[in-house]
């Protein structure tokens, strides 16, 4: 894993103190958006410390083909093009 004290940002879980001991049961999703830079590098890394830190299992689901619309802007080829580079970046 990564020291926290080594990242430039951080993360938190906002929610009233009393639920945040539920938390540590319990299952937790994570929507990342491929290219977006609150999902990239230092920050995804503080979040993921704060999954970890915080919750028993957590899903983490990459969106990577929803990028192609990102993508979409101001190129000049189609849709399917888009569709497969946004994948490609997604898999890297």
């Amino acid at each position: 894993m990564f020291n926290i004290q080594t990242l430039n940002k951080r993360a938190l879980l906002k929610c009233d103190r009393e639920h945040k001991d539920e938390f540590k049961h319990s299952k937790c999703s994570v929507t990342i958006s491929v290219g977006q830079p609150v999902h990239e590098g230092d920050k995804f890394k503080a979040t993921l410390y704060e999954v970890n830190n915080n919750f028993n299992e957590c899903t983490i689901m990459v969106c990577d083909s929803l990028q192609r619309h990102t993508l979409k802007i101001g190129a000049n080829i189609d849709m399917q093009q888009v569709h497969i580079e946004a994948n490609q970046l997604g898999n890297e």
